[in-house]
């Protein structure tokens, strides 16, 4: 499939992104503060972001909660600037009868406290440029639920906000009407294109920046007959370590896979496998192999073959998946988990070995578990 240049679709290429050989610049969720010891290695402590009515921080290495984030807005999104030193919290408004209206904050990694807030509207998803020059946002509030006498909620409109970094505070940023129903964003490298996933409409909308021009419509459903259709899966577009690539995921009755898209060159190409599914949640683990997770079970697919290589069933319906650049380990999150002790009544994070997708541990956490990130290496300040 490709971008319709408004009339229709026609062969798209995919150029393959090379593979980041330098660990630091593959390290998008791992988090490594060093402390510093006379005449011994540098210790490293790693860390496991999970996000709801707050942020609970693990530390990797014995699977422990070691700090509570508060955070009166509920938590949408987290991304961290490649030195590790800041993160970008998304919100999008406090429980019912609280002040916030949701936005952008500040989190100093030092001391993970929030600080300054540098928007006030609530946010959806964020998305860092992988140089670290902007910051976009997609904001819009969610419609409030139907109730007796009440009109059918319509969406809201939603808003691409884009925040130059190198600005003081992020400056006030600019911003350009996106459209109604979009679950997820993406913007090219080069800065030139936005993607809108839509998801009722089972499409990404492409547009060019800066004044969000149409550009056209990239066709997720693949057509043909009702059994043989595929449909946006409800979850988050994927980018691959690099950012320029990324990955829409699909789910069908007889057949689920991928639309992965060349952000900069505006081209993608599909990738199917035969099975119903609708997957949730889904991490590249290297240009020819995808990490997909379904309803309770964990598929590794060859982007090359089209095939499933590797699976393994889960206990616990888990919907959010991070995994650090090392690949040695994989951590799944369940909003709600029903089946494992110590865990119900809250949320849970699931840790799983990357090569036997075999399980390691649980670490129970906080209700209304959102976002699920591992941090970039920081510096860490040395004790005078």
């Amino acid at each position: 499939m490709r971008v319709n240049q408004r009339p229709k679709p026609g062969g798209w290429r995919l150029e393959e992104a090379s593979w980041r050989a330098v660990a630091l610049a593959a390290l998008l969720f791992c988090s490594r503060a060093h402390v510093a010891v006379a005449g011994e290695p540098a210790a490293t402590i790693e860390e496991i972001y999970a996000g709801g009515e707050g942020i609970a921080v693990i530390e990797r290495s014995n699977r422990t909660r070691t700090a509570e984030i508060q955070v009166r807005d509920a938590v949408t999104s987290v991304v961290f600037t490649a030195d590790g030193a800041r993160a970008y919290v998304g919100t999008a408004g406090g429980k019912e009868g609280a002040e916030g209206r949701g936005g952008i904050y500040v989190l100093d990694r030092s001391d993970s406290q929030l600080g300054t807030k540098l928007t006030s509207e609530p946010v959806r998803e964020l998305r860092l440029h992988p140089g670290g020059k902007e910051l976009y946002a997609l904001e819009g509030r969610a419609p409030s639920p139907e109730g007796a006498g009440k009109r059918k909620a319509l969406p809201d409109q939603c808003r691409l906000r884009i925040l130059d970094l190198a600005a003081p505070q992020g400056g006030t940023g600019t911003t350009v009407m996106a459209g109604v129903g979009i679950r997820d964003l993406a913007v090219s490298p080069d800065r030139k294109t936005a993607y809108f996933l839509v998801p009722s409409n089972d499409e990404v909308r492409v547009v060019a920046l800066p004044d969000a021009s149409p550009v056209g419509t990239i066709d997720l459903s693949g057509g043909g007959a009702d059994d043989r259709r595929l449909a946006a899966a409800p979850a988050r577009m994927v980018l691959d370590d690099s950012g320029a690539k990324v990955a829409v995921l699909l789910g069908g009755s007889a057949a689920w896979g991928v639309q992965i898209v060349d952000l900069d060159a505006r081209r993608s190409r599909r990738v199917t496998v035969a099975g119903g599914s609708s997957p949730l949640a889904g991490r590249f683990l290297s240009s020819k192999r995808f990490l997909a997770l379904a309803a309770r079970k964990l598929v590794v697919l060859d982007l090359g073959e089209a095939r499933v290589v590797q699976s393994c069933d889960l206990r616990e319906t888990f919907t959010l998946l991070a995994v650090p650049p090392d690949r040695s380990e994989i951590f799944l999150g369940a909003p709600i988990p029903v089946r494992t002790p110590g865990a119900r009544g809250g949320s849970l994070v699931e840790v799983r070995d990357g090569d036997s997708l075999a399980l390691l541990t649980d670490v129970p956490v906080a209700p209304s578990l959102h976002v699920l990130e591992v941090s970039p290496t920081r510096p860490h300040a040395e004790e005078p």
